[in-house]
């Protein structure tokens, strides 16, 4: 996040609730700032913004960052699945995956409009990108997969709370929503290779 818009927030806040802001000083509000800037440096300024006009829009007070990352934590849970419907999730998909490369379906087949990893990234990307960081290829949610017993019990299953419990946490600290795309998680090529080794 950009100083110049923590600046205007924080006059935004003094326009809205003067009574606050004629004791500090000079000193006062650069302080607050650099506070500001500390605590959202690795935020979207935009992102911010929409939050902090949403803590305004109720505020009897000025909005201060413990406002704006209760909003923030507030949308991302109200939205989110629970642990135990992306574990579902996830085996789902391994499970379709691995039907799909029992049957040889992978390989490309000739004069198809699509090749069978085109195929099997589809059925990889219908998972929430929370998931899709998890485990970044279709190769890894399969070899994930075989550590589950019947029960969807393993080692794996507490391990994929945890992790997925960090990767919420890097995610909120960035401000990207848990269903947030960030970047293309692999290339086709290491899709080729997976396939070829059946």
């Amino acid at each position: 996040m950009k100083k110049e818009t923590i600046q205007k927030l924080i006059a935004i806040n003094n326009l809205m609730f003067p009574q606050f802001y004629t004791k500090l000083t000079d000193a006062d509000l650069s302080t607050q700032i650099n506070v500001w800037l500390e605590l959202f440096k690795d935020y979207d300024d935009k992102l911010i913004g929409g939050y902090f006009k949403q803590a305004l829009s109720h505020a009897q007070y000025p909005v201060k960052p413990a406002d704006i990352f209760a909003i923030m934590t507030e949308q991302q849970k109200a939205s989110m699945p629970t642990i135990d419907e992306l574990f579902k999730i996830a085996t789902d998909t391994a499970d379709e995956l691995q039907d799909y490369r029992s049957q040889g379906r992978w390989q490309s087949e000739w004069g198809a409009e699509k090749s069978g990893y085109e195929y099997a990234l589809e059925i990889y990307n219908k998972m929430p990108p929370l998931l899709k960081e998890w485990k970044r290829s279709p190769d890894d949610l399969i070899n994930w997969y075989y550590n589950i017993d019947e029960n969807g019990n393993s080692y794996d299953r507490r391990e994929f709370e945890k992790s997925i419990n960090a990767i919420l946490q890097r995610r909120q600290t960035l401000g990207i929503a848990w269903n947030e795309e960030t970047k293309p998680l692999f290339d086709g090529q290491t899709f080729k290779l997976i396939g070829e080794h059946n």
